[in-house]
């Protein structure tokens, strides 16, 4: 038994200092697991947990050793496509060589996922709920579809409902966490959140003598995942409540009220379900109520500088483009569009770059591509890509709006 122990744990005494290439030691978290069967079996030797957790733990260890093997030489591969270029009798022999490495790590991925499952149903046995969820969760996380995991949790969850059903021995903590569990494999992220909250405010209660560590509960990277389906929970919300109130708005006509809520709207969801068409019914009455301001004469010259001042800011003319959009101040001083396109101007007449009004800028595109508007949202993302260089989201919807412009000026014949 000493020399088992010496072999896991002390493997330079084993191999030397030049171990073995590919060799992976011992990983933290599984030392002090194997150090407590090992000393089991000192004082039970035909104790059979103990030899089919030891027997999981050696798997887990080979499984992992393979996968570092096969990543090594699937990096070798890629190099050695590199390297040798175009030399077509080297290339096929290397294309075929490649796609059997990267067919393995599947088989590699599906046997870990296997020993996860078995590890798990193991601390079942042993009455390790929590640590059962902990480990079958973890499986579905990496793949949702692993029909093994499915059935075992759907057992589990069973198992641990009929415990909490019926008060079985559980600490008042490991119940809350137990809770949680269950809540979280039913989707109710909510009220797991809620569980794990009130099992942590237990152990912060207890005295550091007897304390038990967050570890030993499980749920914590559970528990962070759950917080953040919350929080998109409450997003979704927030924004369907603020389109309702949208709507109200329009139809007691409020045009300007309903414009603001919907771009609102546009900035969290750009495709949010019927959003364009109210939307654009909400800019319609938006820009009658602000021409019955205005005499038809006014609007047309109004509309006419502006048209001039866009095309000269695209074309570079900035000095230009801050008189054109100034003179449609002057006609019309209550054009949104303008006073944004004028700090635009004079931004880049003084050659300075604003991240404030590159990110209005950016809202602007996505009220404008949820309007169906598509060249009125590239315009605004290359506005605010050139008024914040780092602007990586304005970068990534122009390439995106680009490439939907592109399609649907040349449609791909079949």
């Amino acid at each position: 038994m000493k020399l088992l122990y010496l072999f896991f744990f002390m493997p330079s005494l084993v191999w030397g200092d030049n171990a073995a290439p590919g060799f992976v030691p011992m990983l933290p978290d599984f030392m002090g697991e194997t150090e407590h069967f090992l000393k089991v079996l000192e004082a039970e030797p035909e104790n059979p947990q103990a030899h089919q957790r030891i027997a999981l733990i050696i798997q887990e260890l080979e499984t992992q050793q393979h996968a570092r093997t096969e990543k090594e030489r699937l990096q070798i591969l890629k190099e050695s496509t590199h390297i040798l270029g175009a030399r077509e009798k080297f290339t096929r022999a290397l294309k075929q060589a490649f796609q059997q490495a990267m067919y393995k790590p599947m088989s590699v991925k599906k046997e870990r996922l296997k020993n996860r499952c078995e590890e798990a149903r193991l601390e079942k046995d042993l009455g390790h709920f929590l640590a059962a969820e902990d480990l079958l969760l973890d499986v579905l996380e990496e793949d949702r579809s692993y029909a093994q995991a499915q059935r075992d949790l759907s057992d589990l969850q069973a198992e641990v409902r009929m415990l909490l059903d019926h008060g079985l021995s559980v600490s008042t903590m490991e119940r809350y966490a137990l809770e949680g569990f269950y809540a979280y494999g039913q989707a109710d992220y909510a009220a797991a959140a809620a569980a794990w909250d009130k099992a942590r405010q237990l152990l912060n209660q207890m005295e550091p003598s007897g304390r038990q560590s967050l570890g030993s509960l499980h749920f914590e990277k559970h528990e962070k995942i759950a917080r953040a389906h919350v929080e998109e929970e409450k997003q979704v919300r927030a924004v369907a409540n603020t389109f309702s109130r949208g709507v109200e708005n329009l139809r007691a006509g409020r045009p300007l009220e309903a414009l603001s809520l919907f771009r609102q709207v546009a900035i969290a969801n750009p495709e949010y379900p019927h959003l364009a068409e109210y939307l654009l019914q909400a800019e319609a009455d938006a820009e009658r109520d602000r021409t019955r301001r205005l005499s038809l004469s006014k609007k047309q010259e109004a509309d006419r500088w502006f048209r001039e001042g866009l095309d000269a800011l695209e074309r570079g003319k900035s000095a230009l483009a801050e008189k054109d959009f100034d003179e449609t101040l002057k006609l019309d001083p209550g054009n949104p569009q303008a006073e944004s396109y004028i700090k635009v101007a004079r931004a880049e007449l003084d050659r300075q770059e604003d991240p404030k009004a590159s990110q209005a800028h950016y809202e602007a595109g996505l009220v404008a591509y949820a309007s169906g508007k598509l060249d009125e949202a590239s315009r605004e993302w290359r506005i605010a890509s050139r008024l914040d260089s780092h602007n990586e989201k304005a970068a990534r919807a122009l390439v995106k709006v680009e490439k939907e412009i592109s399609l649907f000026k040349n449609p791909q014949t079949p």
